[in-house]
């Protein structure tokens, strides 16, 4: 990608004492964010923990029951339809969508006229001209994100909201958009994303992991990873079931985590259970074993696990 701007005014998105309720029951509350500029902040969490929400308060998409959110100290649940910070937003949200009947070219005409300004290097970078003389209604699921992307992305935006971005691209699109993520960071701007892209989570720089609507978490990928998974992660193939509960009994202790399927323990912690897998008490009773780095896969997975036992629970 070239031809796009370095620096951009600096703009701070704040959350204070947020409150929204949702059908069924559902509520969201959040104390106090702060989102600052040049900065990638992802937002995970099972499905129904808030994330959509909490970023369709902020745009002033929802209605609150208390607290408020503000850019650049503005209200947008209470800002006039033209206020001149919509702007300076790009947004690409769920349920959002075109007439099917409209070409690509005429959506991003209508971008244009909108923004006054539209960034050629962009719509290169997700493949628009490719699709620019097809309709909406004839596109992939992978072609209408590549568009909504566009919409959201082309104007240079110095906050930008996404919601499961990169859903539906191809991995070579999904290289091309985290560089505008990037490009975005750089200049000053601030992007926050729901997700549940391991490779989002790694662009990131910060985490918040919600969970029935409260904030489980805020940190770092790597902080999250090496407070509650480790650094490491070992997956053993045993042939027995006398062979299974020694090896549980010599690692258990040093393990963060450790979740038996079949014959195959999988587990994970920090230096001294690398060291305990590796001994000959361990190897050798291993039909295979496999030690890795822990990734954001990881912690997606202790996620959505958390998710599910706290629905038995």
């Amino acid at each position: 990608m070239s031809a796009l701007p370095t620096s951009m005014t600096p703009l701070t998105v704040t959350v204070e004492r947020l409150s929204v309720t949702g059908r069924e029951g559902f509520r969201l509350d959040v104390p106090s964010l702060s989102f600052e500029p040049g900065t990638i902040t992802a937002i995970i969490g099972c499905n129904g923990s808030g994330k959509s929400t909490l970023l369709d308060a902020i745009l002033g998409l929802r209605p609150v029951t208390g607290g408020c959110c503000r850019i650049a100290g503005i209200d947008l649940g209470k800002a006039a339809p033209h206020h001149p910070v919509r702007r300076l937003l790009g947004a690409q949200i769920q349920g959002a969508t075109w007439n099917p009947a409209m070409l690509v070219r005429e959506i991003l005409s209508v971008h244009r006229v909108v923004y006054h300004t539209q960034n050629a290097a962009i719509l290169d970078a997700l493949g628009i001209g490719a699709i620019w003389q097809r309709s909406y209604r004839r596109l992939s699921t992978g072609e209408r994100r590549r568009v909504d992307l566009a919409v959201a992305l082309a104007h240079l935006p110095q906050v930008v909201f996404l919601d499961e971005p990169a859903s539906g691209l191809d991995s070579a699109r999904e290289k091309e958009f985290h560089q505008i993520l990037l490009n975005v960071r750089q200049r000053g701007g601030i992007v926050i994303m729901a997700s549940h892209s391991p490779a989002d989570l790694a662009l990131s720089d910060r985490i918040i992991w919600l969970a029935k609507g409260r904030i489980e978490r805020d940190s770092s990928l790597h902080a999250l990873l090496m407070d509650l998974i480790g650094d490491v992660v070992g997956q053993l193939e045993l042939s027995d079931d006398a062979d299974i509960a020694s090896v549980r009994s010599a690692i258990g202790p040093l393990a963060r985590s450790l979740v038996q399927r079949g014959q195959t323990l999988i587990v994970s912690g920090g230096r001294e259970l690398r060291e305990a897998l590796t001994s000959e008490t361990v190897s050798r009773k291993a039909v295979s074993l496999s030690i890795r780095p822990s990734t954001a896969a990881d912690l997606l997975a202790l996620v959505s696990a958390d998710s599910a036992s706290a629905d038995e629970r």
